[in-house]
């Protein structure tokens, strides 16, 4: 069994500017879990548990709607929290996508998977990049959100360009994400 799930990476200076919204932020949330930057991702299905069967089932699958998909571009702004501004779980950037595109991808994915047996996902699809997560106990942030330093926070735009099946690895010192497969968008021919 493996703990696996799909995503798109983001390129060097997205995951910089992260890193320093994570640095300025890590002062008022000590207690957090903090994702190291270079595991930074957009996660578009998580599948949870899985056989080897499974995992090598879903690879056609996703290898035909990512040969499917032209390249997009994508933008990592508007700082927000799971599940309130004022009682934080996780810590994130909301992600923008003008064309809808990836919308449209993460439907398909999520409609592939419902096929090859996953429970359809209960919540609408909110594209996030992850930055910490903080424990029950250490998540009533009485002035909210907005009181943290980041200002107008733009991490600026990455291109979508291909979809990843990553296996999360979890050890003592936090997970650690191995690339199962890769799977390239289509290029447009100019």
């Amino acid at each position: 069994m493996k703990r696996c799930f799909l995503a798109l990476p983001i390129n060097d200076k997205v995951r910089s500017m992260l890193s320093q919204l994570q640095d300025r932020w890590k002062k008022s949330f000590p207690m957090a879990s903090w994702v190291p930057p270079g595991q930074i991702h957009l996660t578009i299905k998580f599948l949870g548990e899985i056989d080897d069967s499974l995992c090598s089932a879903l690879q056609p699958d996703m290898s035909r709607i990512a040969s499917g998909t032209p390249p997009f571009t994508l933008a990592a702004d508007q700082p927000g929290a799971f599940p309130s501004m004022r009682n934080p779980r996780v810590l994130w950037v909301g992600i923008q996508d003008s064309t809808r595109c990836l919308e449209e991808l993460a439907g398909k994915v999520e409609s592939a998977c419902v096929k090859h047996g996953f429970p359809p996902e209960d919540r609408n699809f909110h594209p996030h990049l992850t930055l910490c997560r903080i424990k029950k106990e250490h998540s009533y942030f009485p002035a909210g959100l907005h009181s943290l330093p980041a200002g107008d926070f733009h991490a600026g735009s990455f291109d979508a360009t291909r979809l990843i099946l990553f296996q999360s690895i979890l050890k003592p010192s936090g997970a650690v994400y191995h690339p199962l497969a890769t799977f390239p968008f289509c290029r447009s021919e100019e």
